[in-house]
């Protein structure tokens, strides 16, 4: 919302404060994704979801700069760019809204046997 916000901004002052309050909120979701990790997946694999994880996140930093740079490079505005930014995050949320469809149960989170790669 904030990064959508700061493709309005009036001024520079505007657009660093609406950018930092999306960063700050990135944050805190990023602190309910590491748990959703530990709470969705067995122990045994938890390390292994995580670097995936890692991996989806360093992947987008470095993509994200390059597109960054060549929206700005083609159409000489940083507003596109920030759109597509908010674009992106929306989509992420609109993901997860349609695929954790029901809430995590304390049954769930009982240990069980470990799934295998054949299962």
């Amino acid at each position: 919302m904030f990064t959508a916000l700061a493709t309005q901004a009036s001024s520079a002052t505007e657009a660093v404060l609406l950018i930092s309050l999306a960063m700050f909120f990135l944050s805190v979701g990023v602190a309910a994704k590491w748990t959703l990790i530990t709470a969705v997946a067995s122990q045994s694999y938890c390390t292994s979801l995580a670097g995936l994880q890692n991996f989806g996140g360093y992947l987008g930093g470095t993509v994200s700069p390059i597109v960054t740079g060549y929206v700005v490079d083609v159409t000489g505005s940083f507003v596109i760019a920030l759109a597509i930014g908010a674009a992106m995050t929306g989509l992420g949320a609109l993901v997860l809204l349609v695929m954790l469809k029901d809430p995590i149960s304390a049954e769930d989170l009982l240990p069980g046997p470990v799934a295998t790669l054949a299962e």
